[in-house]
């Protein structure tokens, strides 16, 4: 009687671990590309939120202006409390009355500030970039401020 064999040949071994090999190549392709995805996503949204914040309060401080002073690369408001507020490419600086530095808000991935002032109407260009390795991430966003009060003085010129 031939004796049945037990046990594998060596080429069906061979087979079997080439077949893991090529389904493990896969799973780690689909992982890495998820986790550089993961990372594009929330650099995009640290993008966004740095953008949303410094345009807001940049908004929300020429509403509330009593006097505002515009140039290319800056501007600066003056409040109805009587705070001084001076943006720039990067910062947010933030005086009372007496010219007390209150605080200083820094946007370091500020790449671009541009301001216009048509008639009483401000426009905003800010541009932010972020590198990621070899990807570079640029957004543009843009806002209109106009000052609520209507005796606020707003011109044009070289500002502080």
């Amino acid at each position: 009687m031939i004796a049945r064999r037990r046990g594998f040949t060596l080429i069906e071994l061979v087979i079997y671990m080439a077949l893991c090999s090529v389904g493990l190549a896969t799973f780690l392709m689909i992982e890495v590309g998820a986790r550089q995805s993961l990372t594009l996503q929330g650099a995009i949204l640290d993008l966004e939120e740095e953008g949303r914040r410094y345009l807001n309060a940049w908004r929300g401080d020429v509403e509330a202006a009593q006097q505002v002073l515009v140039s290319k690369d800056r501007v600066v408001v003056v409040r109805l409390d009587g705070h001084t507020v001076v943006y720039t490419q990067g910062s947010r600086v933030e005086t009372d009355a007496k010219g007390k530095k209150l605080g200083v808000d820094w946007f370091p991935r500020t790449s671009k500030l541009e301001f216009e002032l048509r008639g009483r109407e401000l426009k905003a260009t800010l541009e932010i970039r972020r590198s990621l390795g070899q990807t570079a991430l640029t957004r543009t966003y843009r806002r209109v401020a106009t000052p609520r009060l209507a005796a606020a003085v707003v011109k044009k010129g070289k500002a502080p």
